[in-house]
């Protein structure tokens, strides 16, 4: 996704489709939707990397500071960001949060249409 500020912001999907400014924030979730396997894919990435780190430096202290980044963010997600995004945007991001795993990423992309199988 691109975004440029300069008189809007600009936001480019994969598929190329274009919107502009506040065009941008109405259509959050659609964004979501498109990128649906997991809500924070780049806290995953920095965890599997810094878990990477910690295995090839054999190093008890990048295995540590991995866990304490985990919790921080863990605990930001949910105290912070997410209150934020269901107040925003109401029923459609609990309906997101409901069928979209937080950390680990879904076999395949989330559609309005798919749910979860219940366990």
């Amino acid at each position: 996704m691109e975004r440029t500020l300069a008189k809007g912001m600009r936001v480019t999907f994969p598929d190329g489709t274009v919107i502009w400014h506040r065009q941008a924030i109405d259509t959050f979730i659609d964004a979501l939707r498109k990128i649906g396997s997991e809500r924070n894919p780049m806290i995953t990435g920095i965890v599997l990397m810094l878990l990477g780190e910690a295995l090839m430096f054999a190093s008890w202290a990048i295995g540590i500071w991995t866990v304490v980044f985990l919790i921080i963010n863990m605990i930001y997600f949910v105290l912070s960001e997410e209150p934020g995004l269901r107040k925003r945007f109401g029923k459609e991001y609990e309906e997101y949060c409901r069928n979209v795993p937080r950390y680990i990423p879904r076999l395949t992309p989330w559609k309005p249409n798919d749910k979860l199988p219940v366990m």
